[in-house]
């Protein structure tokens, strides 16, 4: 497996968002790959709250707001008010996107597949 993390953009950057993005490739075999996602507390200041929207789930935390964004082969096994659990299998020459959005005080935005 080959892992890819990259920083796509800030809050400094011509988007309101920033996003932390990770790429998995199969290089060969086949090989299950486990997400897990809790999202904080603030020092028990916040409680997370997740909203359903025509875009995807957005998690409140305080004044950030959250995204996952993923590609069509992650499996969703989990996702409540505090946290999201995906699975993925990649095989050699497969490539599978994983995608954290985050924004304060502005509006969350996402592109559709």
């Amino acid at each position: 497996m080959l892992l890819t993390e990259s920083i796509n953009s800030t809050l400094a950057g011509r988007l309101p968002w920033s996003e932390l993005a990770r790429r998995l490739e199969g290089v060969r075999g086949t090989v299950p790959f486990r997400l897990h996602l809790r999202f904080g507390t603030m020092i028990e200041t916040r409680s997370p709250w997740r909203s359903d929207t025509f875009k995807g789930s957005v998690y409140h935390i305080g004044d950030l707001m959250a995204m996952l964004h993923t590609s069509e082969n992650v499996v969703i096994t989990r996702a409540d008010d505090e946290e999201i659990e995906a699975e993925i299998t990649l095989k050699k020459g497969s490539r599978e996107v994983v995608a954290l959005l985050v924004t304060q005080s502005e509006p969350l935005g996402r592109t559709g597949h």
